[in-house]
């Protein structure tokens, strides 16, 4: 767990901080939402615990990068007399279903190898980053042209 905050931290401040000078903001959301998918899936290969510990803390640079990223896509596509609507339904909703899914996950992790659970994860954030790929909205999606 300290691992994933070390790299979210460093994601979301020094990373982003680094891309957001270089890359749109479409380019960075795609591309770290394909990169945090496939570091994901290469923690499946991984049996020491050390070097899971590492690879999750790169991993989770990259959806430190994403979190920021994602949030000028809110600012500006969300008419600012509904942001306040849109960002408490927001929390609402994962306060509701975070303590429903550690359940579901915790149950499942009883009959499940714990790699299944970064293949799934990890293809689930690959098929959203090609998605965001294939999309040129997204893609192409700059703080400058809005």
């Amino acid at each position: 767990m300290s691992s994933m905050a070390i790299g979210t931290l460093i994601g979301s401040t020094i990373a982003s901080k680094i891309v957001l000078s270089k890359y749109t903001i479409g380019r960075i959301q795609v591309f770290a939402t394909l990169f945090f998918g496939v570091t994901l899936l290469a923690n499946a290969l991984f049996v020491s615990s050390k070097f899971i510990i590492v690879s999750l803390a790169i991993s989770f640079i990259f959806l430190g990068v994403t979190h920021v990223s994602n949030k000028p896509f809110y600012q500006i596509l969300i008419p600012e007399q509904h942001l306040g609507k849109v960002f408490s339904t927001k929390a609402s909703i994962s306060i509701i279903t975070m303590p429903l899914g550690s359940l579901f996950f915790g149950w499942l992790s009883l009959y499940i190898n714990p790699n299944i659970f970064f293949i799934l994860f990890g293809s689930s954030y690959c098929f959203i980053g090609i998605v965001y790929l294939l999309d040129s909205k997204i893609r192409d999606f700059s703080l400058n042209d809005n």
